[in-house]
């Protein structure tokens, strides 16, 4: 087996312009041959003697390193089996990186051209590649992240008929046709081998749609001695598969791929897409080297990692009119399913042969609902799961709601949304589902509650596949291809299923074994859950299993004598439930800390999210107890000996046992308590291994077999681990807080709801310091009350940074309450919680809220610090942004300037909170028209922060955006375009293309294209912004106001005036409703209204928008401002030709 080079490139790629057409990057082509032939004979012209790999493709293609592979392997041996065929395959692969590791271009893109089976040996190539993970053979995973496209010419995918073959062979083998063929086909000659191709098929399946693929079939026959046939025919050499391109050939097998000129049609065809592949491959093979060597990098403990290796898409590129790379969507197929899956799944084969007829076999264009119904435990979750491996390949992307509740049903939508590029909220995520014309599989887990509509949850559309599980039987009328009703395991199935679990040996099993087996199986009623649990405790010689019966019996009587259980309906649930009692009291008769420890996260996480509990929490609130209680450090014997006295007073916080040992302590513990308890199969850890998750049948258990009294401790000590593990801005600790505050929102949300915490005003909590006994124990209740602020601290800034603003006002107004109260308004901690409740006042648009607690803080700071502080400078520029925003712009302007000034002595030219204050002012100075001074203003900050920062900085980005408005207004209009077309691109793939800051930026870009004339530019993205900013925000956010002004403009300016009238109306009152008569953009919007009604020529209802709006400008604006000056030069002049 050899692999020889054909050709080099032929010139700088640098410095050729045809070289920068195709790519301006070298690209290896890699040719591959079928069997029967060799690497030079199979693509050289019989006639010609042109080798056109050689001859013809380097003058016409200057990028390309030709490579041409040779194996010698008879035609006859493919049918002996596919281990030839792995074999040359593992060969190509080796052979391909050491010659690129040689010269360095290990990450250059590949292009393969594949003949017959010669395509067959490159799909178990890249199959073979992509699993070369580990860290001593990783370097065989290069081929497979750098293969771009794939050109198949003749290659069976699905059948071959075998009698063909061997004639090929022969007829090869024997020169000059003196072979005579076959005139008569046996019965045995006429089966199509399909084994090997179909098993190669369904290896690569997985990874198809990573690559381009374009399919060739022959439209001529192979003569074949005297018969002459088709040797591969099109159903088989180009399947139907989407995004793949397909063309037909005017040859036959052996000439499809010999080409005499470069002017035979043909080659001119192949040469097209081979410079289109290479024009392409550059960015995106540069792109995913870049995810591959992060992944590799972070993988090494990633078992899930190991066995699948990265995906990516080739279709998730998005591309411009012209072609250009514009972002990478989705590198990943995205594959969530409901949980990992069970090791020991057994059965179910009839139930995936239905799902797989309903799905792949109904006709007509509809959208597919299929409902699984049946009782907790079944396995309805687990068949699901199964269905979608089975057929991941059919799916570009397989997604899971979680039903349980509204709260998880908008979470689950919102990561759809996230990963399609949109903002993370549900209507986004339904909206992406509804759009997406990529096949896709949601399963819509747990929908058991009565009350649910699940219509109205169900995304909208004709397409699309949706696997239902509920324990409501009413839901079936939601299907659209069937349902069906989900018992037990058969008789068989939970005997293996049971035995398996139990790590007993067999098939076969002995007959005793069997026997006591098949008791076990029908007393559990054959639930999957119930049977595996079962097994899992036998495993853990919790009880032997010709005990388990009594075991069971015995539990299954207490749980009938303490609860009044109706016999027909909770009978199976007696059975699960009875199954997880025999494991918990096995727990508590063990003397080990593991399982002390392992009953009581039990506890704990029964009042969190059953989903994706992160080890972390535990490991976090930990290390916040030791930091609470370290070594007082430098702080003097008087000062530790009255902290020591007041924490002596302070009430115990309720804790679990392993968070107050400190003797016993360290994550090893937590992870010790998991592993036992995912040994009786009561968790199971999720696929990244950092955090785990339960059946909702035994999170359900945990919480019912508690009392009134635990549920209320239990509650409270599962909320105290949530607090202690959020450390604020202030302590340390804080790494990847955003992260982690994303992950642990379920379970807080869970958890206030199962334990309001306190979110009264702090004065309604505090003692009444009149009375003589409450003043003895005051000390106590003010401790009782600082940990009570603390927590609601944390909470609100939890909900803070996820953009939960309703929620973080509710906690951080608490703590304000009670923070005025104990430790009055000039407290340095009160003031930070009153600047963090004005944050999530600016998130909800109440400005005016936000501007009354800015205020404050500034009038504080200057009583404590002075007015020339560096903390009451901070204040006064955070107040300046909001009077500009609620355009109070005399008032910013004041502020701003005096603030600058002073910072500009205190902090060095290049600290962050100076530029940050110079941008602030910048933008006001151009609200006042001061162009000139806002740019320079702009310019100034923004080569400071890309000398520090980058380019691509988020800070950065905000100034280049504020630069490229200031150059609008002094009218540069190209280089505005250009840096913000450029700031909008950045957005768009740091935030996704339906943030609102993302969405800020397209309305600009549209704003600066109406300037250029670029009206039908302008429009779509207006159109494209507000349906976007609608979905992920509401009707009357700011943004969304801004694109319709916009888009009224661009209808005016189309002479469209009439949509323009109708849109900019709509517009007018919404801006009152939301934003008020006073504010500037009210004001402007009838300004644009008077012009649009003076070019249709009604002057008198110009003028009396021009009135309305100086009444309007007086309040807060004032006359003096320019936007006022240009109104009345307005209204002068539509006065003057009313009359």
């Amino acid at each position: 087996m050899t692999l020889d080079v054909l050709s080099l490139p032929i010139c700088d790629s640098s410095r050729c312009e045809q070289c920068q057409v195709q790519g301006n990057r070298p690209v290896d082509v890699v040719a591959v041959h079928g069997l029967g032939e060799t690497c030079t004979t199979a693509w050289t012209d019989t006639d010609t003697g042109v080798l056109w790999l050689r001859d013809l493709l380097p003058q016409d293609l200057h990028v390309a390193r030709v490579l041409s592979f040779g194996y010698n392997v008879a035609i006859s041996s493919f049918f002996g089996g596919s281990e030839v065929l792995e074999g040359i395959a593992e060969t190509l692969v080796q052979n391909l990186e050491s010659h690129r590791a040689l010269d360095g271009g290990q990450q250059r893109p590949i292009i393969f051209i594949c003949h017959g089976i010669g395509g067959t040996i490159v799909k178990k190539a890249l199959v073979y590649s992509s699993t070369r993970i580990a860290p001593h053979v990783q370097h065989l995973y290069t081929v497979f992240v750098s293969t771009y496209a794939i050109l198949l010419f003749g290659v069976p995918h699905d059948h071959l008929v075998k009698w063909k073959w061997l004639e090929l062979e022969s007829f090869l083998r024997h020169s000059k046709g003196l072979f005579k063929g076959r005139q008569s086909k046996g019965q045995d000659d006429q089966i199509s081998e399909g084994q090997t191709l179909r098993m190669a098929e369904v290896a690569f399946a997985p990874l198809l749609k990573q690559f381009r693929i374009y399919f060739f079939w022959e439209s001529a026959e192979t003569t074949l001695g005297k018969v002459r046939d088709v040797m591969v025919d099109q159903s088989s050499a180009a399947p139907a598969i989407d995004n793949a391109e397909r063309m037909a050939i005017p040859s036959d097998h052996l000439g499809m791929v010999k080409y005499a000129s470069s002017s035979c049609q043909t080659y001119r065809s192949v040469l097209g897409a081979l410079i289109r592949y290479c024009r392409e491959a550059s960015s995106l093979i540069s792109h995913r080297w870049k995810l591959a060597e992060a992944h590799m990098s972070r993988a090494r403990s990633n078992e899930a990692f190991e066995l699948t290796g990265l995906v990516y898409d080739i279709q998730d590129t998005e591309r411009t009119k012209d072609g250009a790379v514009t972002g990478i969507k989705a590198p990943k197929k995205q594959i969530d399913l409901p949980r990992r899956p069970f090791v020991y799944y057994v059965g179910r084969s009839g139930m995936s042969q239905v799902l797989e007829k309903a799905f792949f076999s109904s006709p007509g264009k509809l959208q597919k609902v299929f409902v699984l119904c049946g009782m907790g435990g079944a396995g309805k979750t687990e068949i699901c799961i199964q269905f979608a491996r089975d057929n991941q390949h059919r799916f570009s992307a397989i997604f899971t709601v979680q039903a349980t509740s509204a709260r998880h049903i908008k979470e689950s939508y919102a990561k759809i949304g996230a990963y399609g590029g949109l903002e993370p909220t549900e209507r986004s995520g339904k909206y992406w589902l509804e759009q997406s014309e990529e096949p896709w599989l949601l399963i819509v887990d747990n929908a058991d509650d009565p009350h649910l509509d699940l219509s109205t949850i169900l995304p909208l559309g004709d397409h699309g596949s949706i696997l239902v599980t509920t324990r409501n039987p009413e839901l079936r009328k939601h299907n659209t291809i069937g349902y069906r009703h989900v018992g037990g395991l058969c008789r068989e199935e939970a005997l293996a299923l049971l035995l398996k679990s139990d790590n007993i040996r067999g098939p076969p099993w002995q007959p005793v074994v069997k026997i006591t087996g098949h008791r076990i199986t029908k007393a559990l009623g054959y639930l999957a859950l119930a049977v595996k649990a079962a097994g899992a405790s036998i495993y853990r010689n919790v009880c032997k299993l010709h005990e388990y019966l009594d075991f069971h019996n015995d539990f299954r009587s207490r749980y009938h004598s303490l609860r009044d259980v109706e016999k027909n309906s909770r009978e199976s649930e007696a059975s699960v439930y009875s199954v997880f009692d025999i494991s918990h009291r096995w727990l508590q008769n063990q003397e080990s800390t593991a399982a002390c420890d392992a009953l009581e996260i039990l506890n704990v996480v029964a009042f969190y999210h059953f989903e994706h509990i992160r080890l972390d929490v535990f490991t976090k609130a930990k290390g916040f107890r030791q930091e609470s209680s370290s070594p007082a450090g430098r702080k003097s014997l008087l000062t530790r000996l009255s902290e020591f006295v007041v924490l002596r007073m302070a009430p115990p916080r309720a804790l679990p046992g392993f968070l107050k040992d400190r003797h016993l302590s360290g994550p090893w513990r937590v992870r010790e308590a998991l592993a036992l308890l995912s040994s009786l199969s009561m968790i199971f850890y999720d696929d990244e291994g950092d955090s785990f998750s339960l059946h909702p049948l035994v999170h359900a258990w945990i919480r019912d077999r508690m009392s009134t009294s635990e549920k209320a401790l239990w509650a409270s000590v599962a909320l105290n681990i949530l607090t202690d593990s959020i450390y604020l801005p202030s302590a340390t600790g804080a790494d990847d807080a955003g992260a982690y505050h994303r992950d642990i929102l379920p379970h807080l949300d869970q958890s206030l709801g199962n334990f309001a915490l306190w979110v009264k005003t702090g004065s309604s909590m505090l003692p009444n310091s009149r009375s003589s006994f409450v003043m003895i124990l005051q000390p106590t209740l003010l401790l009782m009350v600082q940990e009570q602020v603390q927590d609601n601290a944390k909470c609100g800034y939890v909900y803070l940074n996820c953009g939960r603003f309703n929620d973080a006002t509710e906690h951080l107004s608490a703590v304000c309450e009670a923070l005025l109260h104990v430790l009055g308004p000039k407290n340095e901690k009160t003031m930070r919680a009153q600047l963090g409740l004005a944050q999530a006042y600016w998130g909800l648009g109440h400005l005016s809220k936000a501007i009354r607690l800015q205020n404050m803080v500034v009038e504080a700071r200057k009583s404590v610090y002075g007015v020339e502080h560096c903390e009451t400078l901070l204040a006064m520029d955070h107040l300046g942004r909001s009077y500009w925003l609620n355009g109070q712009y005399q008032e910013a302007l004041h502020l701003q300037e005096y603030a600058v000034q002073k910072m500009k002595v205190q902090l060095a030219p290049d600290d962050s909170r100076l530029l940050a204050a110079l941008d602030n002012l910048g933008v006001t100075l151009g609200a006042w028209h001061r162009y000139d001074e806002s740019l320079n203003l702009h310019r100034e900050v923004l080569q400071i922060r890309k000398k520090n920062y980058g380019s691509s900085d988020a800070d950065t980005i905000s100034t280049r955006m504020y630069m490229a408005m200031a150059l609008l207004d002094v009218g540069q209009l190209q280089e505005s375009q250009r840096e913000m077309a450029e700031v909008y691109q950045l957005r768009r793939a740091r935030l996704g293309k339906e943030h609102p800051w993302t969405l800020w930026a397209l309305c600009y870009l549209a704003k600066i294209n109406v300037k250029l004339g670029l009206l039908d530019e302008a429009e779509e993205m207006l159109l494209e912004g507000i349906a976007a900013g609608k979905r992920s925000l509401t009707d009357d956010h700011l943004g969304v106001l801004m694109g319709c002004g916009e888009l009224a403009r661009v209808y005016s300016r189309k002479g469209r005036l009439g949509e323009a009238c109708s849109l900019l109306s709509e517009t007018i009152e919404r801006l009152k409703r939301s934003r008020g008569e006073h504010h500037p953009d009210y004001i402007y919007a009838l300004w644009k209204m008077a012009q649009l009604q003076k070019k249709l020529g009604n002057f008198q209802e110009g003028a009396y928008h021009c009135k309305s709006a100086l009444e309007q400008a007086k309040h807060r604006l004032t006359l003096d401002h320019p936007l006022s000056k240009l109104i009345a030069l307005e209204k002068n002049n539509l006065e003057s030709q009313k009359g």
